[in-house]
């Protein structure tokens, strides 16, 4: 009877992974998936107050970051966690990590033992019927991580510690800026005018970015490169302002002779799909 219950369980929430990439910091929250099936007061009956909740459900909820990370202000070193909560009814949540991370939901953590013992201050948002971990916003710096489930979400503060390479100085810069015309290489057989666009790359508060005219679809036309080792630099792309995608598949490679850069090519697995010439 245990194997079948189980069974049906998993089947009742499903699997479920959100991750996120920020400046070279990869973010990974694994979980299951509880449905509300019609329930409200969701909070104080079907997750009792006071009681330490893993906020997923069948194994506990697992954080997993591959750097040193700040989470509501508190330092973590890298690694993966198991996530618990503490719900009440007014003011502030208890959250918890704990090193324990292949746990059952029933097997509740000590809170002495936890890693890491932290408030947080839950809102009220439209509901949603079954549980979600997101991540609504994203940061140069870091990420808000978002959990909800019913009209009920906690929102976390992550924090990453900067790349080596993010900080270099204003004047490394210096080979890359300027103007360029970018197109992208053909498929075989294809007798189509190539498709042409203008980049300009230039320095912003310190970091590199480009600017692409025409503006990709859905996309604003300013972008982030975000240096990876010499030379190489991968694209961080925004929509109305805010982050829309980091790619980490993408390679920016930049050609440089005599200190300053002639054209550069986009990559995927090493395979030049577009190439720029420096116009100006």
């Amino acid at each position: 009877m245990k194997v079948l219950f189980l069974l049906l369980q998993v089947r009742a929430s499903e699997h479920g992974l959100v991750s996120q990439t920020v400046d070279g910091t990869t973010i990974t929250v694994e979980y299951s998936r509880p449905v509300a099936r019609g329930r409200d007061s969701l909070f104080g009956r079907v997750v009792h107050w006071g009681e330490i909740w893993t906020p997923g459900a069948n194994w506990a909820t697992t954080l997993d970051v591959d750097h040193d990370f700040t989470l509501n202000d508190q330092a973590v070193p890298k690694g993966k966690y198991a996530v618990w909560m503490i719900p009440h009814p007014q003011g502030t949540w208890t959250v918890l990590l704990s090193d324990s991370v292949r746990k059952f939901h029933t097997q509740r953590p000590d809170t002495m033992t936890a890693r890491l013992r932290f408030p947080v201050t839950p809102l009220q948002v439209p509901a949603a019927e079954v549980l979600t971990w997101s991540f609504p916003g994203v940061r140069p710096d870091g990420a808000t991580l978002q959990m909800q489930w019913g009209a009920t979400a906690v929102p976390l503060r992550i924090v990453v510690r900067p790349s080596g390479l993010a900080g270099q100085r204003v004047q490394s810069w210096a080979p890359y800026l300027g103007a360029y015309r970018l197109t992208l290489v053909p498929e075989p057989g294809d007798t189509a005018k190539p498709f042409e666009m203008t980049v300009d790359v230039f320095e912003k508060d310190g970091h590199l970015r480009g600017r692409l005219t025409p503006a990709a679809p859905q996309t604003d036309p300013e972008f982030d490169l975000l240096p990876v080792s010499e030379h190489l630099f991968r694209g961080r792309y925004y929509r109305q302002g805010a982050v829309f995608e980091q790619d980490e598949e993408s390679d920016i490679v930049f050609q440089v002779t005599a200190g300053q850069a002639t054209g550069f090519e986009m990559r995927f697995e090493n395979a030049a799909y577009a190439r720029a010439q420096r116009v100006k």
